[in-house]
């Protein structure tokens, strides 16, 4: 009897959710509106039918006022009994009220039905008659539940224009039996199709079963209990109306109607299982242990199962008033047994398997507007056995004894299973449907349309018997939000606290704790990744202080840090505060280079672990290096070589090195490089870390000069003193094959002449020059020392060579002796040299010009001195086959006669008086043999001796 009853409560739910799904769908920009008619029996009953609702004895009321349920309100209703299915259909402004004390009680009601068709789907506008009209239905069940398992099933779906209000109260008050069941089952369906109206739903349920009694003597006694309680409540509204489902039913006056309590503040589901027994054989105690469905169309096996959705059908898919749900479910199982010597207990509360029992509840949300549910589930459950001793029926869990010692003698078996969940959902594993507690699916809880949406889930499950054992505890809840929610668990197994909190933010917020066994170090629970709050620059300085601090909203999870990869490790310090708990590791003098950081939640009381935060990965630069070595002289000289050494405060650091602004290279210390060219030089040199890829953000350098060596001039120095007409042109090198040249004969300005070779320097003038070289360093900055120079005199002296083979006669300065001249047999071969600075000197006072030679043939050599007159003389000198001791000098006229006579220069003096000199040579002619040389020394004119007979 009981399956059926429960079936026929589950056909009524499907048929509720029909009218919902019936509804149609809707969206923000178009709607889609179904137009039912319902104007007459034949159109209802074929309505009826199309939501899966039988129609067989159907009560259908039209009119301005329906009433259904005792006491007709008067004569101005339509008035009918809640035997069957009651369908009422309110004109606009109308009113439509149910009140059923039965045990199944099923209404169908409509507001706003014009013509006898309603639409719909359609968002109509508000008006003052609607406002006043609207459904209200009730149902009320109080008094004792029977034995056999009765109780009550209410389904009630409203639709229309609105407002909507459902007010279910189902108090058992206090059943006593050793077999005791009961089930309520409410479920709501309300939709709003005006902008303004909305819906308010409110429930309480309470069943109390007590199975305490004194068996007797020698007679075993055995006591189940069970309580099932369900509800499921769908609220729709497609324009701006609210939804409300948080307040428990208040029986009014009279105890025949139910209203919403204003003192309440969330739907209550309370149950109370109370057995205690004093005996003196086996006592076997069974509470909430029997797989019952929870009668909400969904086969749901929990003890107390509560589903909210709001707005949740397509057809108020744009909806834009507030949601508001509130539940409470309470859930107290004691059971106390005593018996005489060698009698037995066996005490199982809830069942074996995690899909049977326990609390089950589930919110669904959407509007554009603010959110909020709020649940509350607290399941208690407390096992004892005593021996000898008389039991007082307690009144609360409180006088359960604490202490957990099992009496001696008594052979003790107890069992507790405590699933709570907030978010149910079944699974289909091949074939059959499983359903779990256990296991929390992020969509069976949701909230979404509005970022402040919140919700807020507290769940307690508390286990306390004598043997420690055989306890098997899950809480699982949470929500997916668009806005914020927050879990707080509690699991009490023999008075140790296992605790789990859980807050987010637009993200799914979902906690658990499993426990299978006794003991804190028994339960598993959900750990949540810890948030870093605070983390080292990116990069950080070597040797910087640096700090991870840490935070986790459960306050009793400890922290573990990995730092590298490494293992994890409780990290080294962990402070505990009443909202959350905050951590921080410290590390100082890490090494230089990239490092990383993670850390994890870890149960304080087993080895479970959370999923460590994301790898932070930061940069440590090294510190910056220090040239130890002593700085190279600056200037240095050319030639060197260079020993540098340097370290660093991170002994893990690495070099690179960089010499005169290069590439920088791996480098060790000491660090040495060989004879460097002159110039400007530097050595840098820069930490990196371990892997060569992090670098320090300054380096330490050293920088000098090395003086550039100083040339030497390769080519033969001009003659000294040498005849004027020449061009000269030097050569030089140095040895730092890098060096630029800087040129300068005399004074004139330097020149540039990095070949190597030097400009070429033709007409200089008689006299004494200097030609210098100095080297530069390849930038032309940083001179030698020393400049190579050569030094020479120009004597006033041209030299030709003419005629004949005169390619091979010529006037040459011959070391260590005098001016030689090398001629030919040629005898139209002949050499002069020319004196460039007697021209003009006048003959008067001028003395004699005498050379000395050690060759003399056929008037070579001789004078040949041209004057202003025309005349020109010939001068030999002294030969004794010619003109003896002294030089001879023949007087030509300027027709070219002679007397033939060598005078002495005394009468050249005479003859010449008053001219002057246009020009003056020294002449030899080849007519002499082969190879012959004529070496002239000690040339004098005019008081100038231009070779005193050596050459330099």
């Amino acid at each position: 009897m009981r399956a059926k009853a429960l079936l026929s409560l589950a056909g009524a739910f499907i048929a509720a959710v029909a009218l919902v799904s019936a509804s149609g769908a809707a969206t923000t920009k178009a709607q889609k509106v179904n137009k039912i008619n319902v104007s007459t029996r034949a159109a209802v009953v074929h309505y009826l039918r199309s939501i899966h609702v039988n129609p067989k004895g159907a009560v259908i009321q039209r009119g301005l006022r329906n009433y259904a349920g005792a006491r007709c309100p008067g004569k101005h209703w339509a008035c009918a009994s809640t035997k069957h299915t009651v369908v009422q259909i309110a004109k606009p402004g109308g009113q439509n009220r149910f009140v059923c004390r039965s045990n199944h009680c099923v209404v169908v009601q409509i507001s706003g039905v014009s013509h006898g068709v309603y639409f719909s789907g359609r968002q109509l506008a508000s008006t003052a008659a609607a406002a006043k009209g609207g459904s209200t239905a009730s149902c009320v069940k109080t008094g004792s539940a029977a034995t056999t398992g009765s109780g009550q099933s209410c389904t009630i779906n409203q639709s229309g224009s609105g407002p909507n209000t459902a007010a279910v109260y189902q108090n058992s008050m206090k059943v006593s039996g050793l077999t005791a069941a009961a089930a309520y089952t409410a479920l709501i369906t309300q939709q709003v199709t005006s902008g303004n109206n909305g819906n308010t739903a409110c429930v309480l349920q309470s069943i109390n079963l007590d199975g305490s009694t004194t068996g007797l003597k020698g007679k075993p006694v055995a006591v189940t209990l069970d309580a099932h309680q369900s509800v499921k409540i769908n609220q729709d509204v497609i324009g701006s109306g609210a939804n409300n489902a948080s307040q428990a039913a208040l029986l009014n006056s009279g105890g025949t109607t139910a209203s919403c309590d204003p003192s309440s503040t969330a739907i209550a589901q309370t149950q109370i299982l109370t057995s205690t027994v004093n005996g003196t054989s086996a006592i076997t105690q069974k509470e909430d242990n029997s797989n019952i469905l929870c009668g909400d169309g969904t086969a749901n096996p929990a003890n107390l199962c509560i589903d909210i959705e709001q707005n949740q059908s397509t057809f108020a898919s744009g909806a834009s008033g507030p949601n508001t749900a509130t539940f409470d479910q309470e859930n107290q199982l004691v059971a106390l047994a005593n018996t005489a010597a060698g009698g037995s207990i066996a005490q199982t509360q809830g069942n074996p398997t995690d899909s049977i029992g326990g609390l089950s509840g589930k919110v669904n949300q959407r509007s554009s507007a603010k959110s909020t549910f709020t649940a509350t589930q607290n399941e208690t459950q407390c096992e004892d056995a005593f021996k000898n001793t008389t039991l007082p029926t307690p009144t609360n869990p409180a006088l359960c004894d604490t202490q957990q010692d099992p009496p001696p003698g008594i052979t003790l078996a107890q069992n507790q299973y405590g699933p709570e969940g907030m978010g149910y959902r079944p699974t289909k594993q091949n074939g059959p449907i499983h359903y779990t507690k256990v296991t929390k699916d992020p969509s069976d809880s949701s909230q979404t349309g509005n970022s402040t949406d919140s919700f807020t889930v507290t769940q307690k499950s508390t286990q306390n018997n004598d043997n420690n054992a055989v306890q098997n505890n899950h809480i699982t809840g949470g929500a997916l939000t668009s806005g914020n929610g927050t879990v707080t668990q509690n699991a009490i197994i023999q008075n140790n606290n296992k605790e789990n909190v859980q807050i987010g933010t637009s993200s799914t917020v979902a906690g658990s704790i499993d426990c299978t066994g006794s003991t804190k170090s028994s339960c598993t629970k959900t750990l949540s990744t810890p948030v870093i709050t605070q983390k080292p620059t990116d990069p950080s300085a070597y040797g910087s202080g640096l700090r991870f601090d840490f935070s986790n909203v459960d306050p009793t999870v400890d922290f573990r840090c990995s730092l590298d990869g490494g293992a994890f490790v409780a990290c080294s310090h962990v402070q505990n505060n009443a909202n959350s708990t905050t951590g921080y590791e410290t590390t100082s003098n890490l090494a230089s280079g990239q490092h990383t950081f993670q850390v994890e939640t870890k149960d304080a009381d087993n080895a479970s672990v959370s999923t460590p935060t994301l790898l932070f990965t930061w940069v440590i630069t090294p510190p910056n290096p220090s040239i130890t070595s002593t700085a190279p002289p600056n200037p240095d000289s050319f030639g060197n070589s260079y020993s540098f050494t340097f370290t660093d405060a991170d002994s893990t650091a690495h070099f690179k090195c960089s010499v005169d602004g290069g590439t920088f290279n791996l480098c060790t210390s000491p660090f040495s490089f060989p004879n460097t060219a002159s110039g400007a030089h530097s050595f840098t040199v820069q930490a990196y870390d371990h892997t060569n890829v992090y670098p320090s953000t300054g380096t330490d350098s050293q920088s000098w000069v090395i003086t550039p060596p100083d040339p030497t001039i390769t080519s033969a120095a001009p003659s000294n003193p040498d005849f004027s007409g020449n061009t000269y042109t030097f050569t030089f090198t140095d040895t730092d094959s890098t060096v630029h040249y800087q040129c300068q004969i005399d004074s004139q300005p330097v020149t540039s002449c990095n070949s190597g070779t030097s400009p070429t320097y033709p007409g200089l003038a008689a006299g004494s020059h200097t030609f210098s070289v100095t080297a530069y360093d390849q930038h032309d900055i940083s001179p030698s020392n020393n400049p190579a120079t050569s030094t020479w005199t120009i004597l006033p002296l041209s030299v030709d060579a003419l005629g004949g083979d005169g390619s091979s006669a010529g006037w040459a300065c011959q070391a260590g002796g005098p001016i030689g001249l090398t001629v030919g047999t040629d005898p139209e071969t002949y050499a002069q040299v020319t004196l460039d600075d007697a021209v003009g000197v006048g003959i008067t006072g001028l003395s004699e010009p005498t050379f000395t030679t050690d060759n003399y043939a056929a008037g070579s050599p001789r004078w040949e001195i041209y004057l202003s007159n025309g005349d020109f003389l010939f001068g030999y000198p002294p030969n004794s086959g010619l003109n003896g001791l002294n030089f001879g000098w023949s007087i030509y006229d300027s027709n070219s006669n002679t007397d033939g006579l060598f005078h002495p220069w005394s009468d050249v003096l005479t003859a010449e008086s008053g001219t002057t000199v246009t020009d003056a040579l020294v002449i030899a002619d080849g007519d002499q043999s082969a190879a012959t040389t004529d070496k002239i020394g000690n040339l004098k004119f005019n008081g100038t001796t231009y070779n005193s007979g050596t050459c330099s």
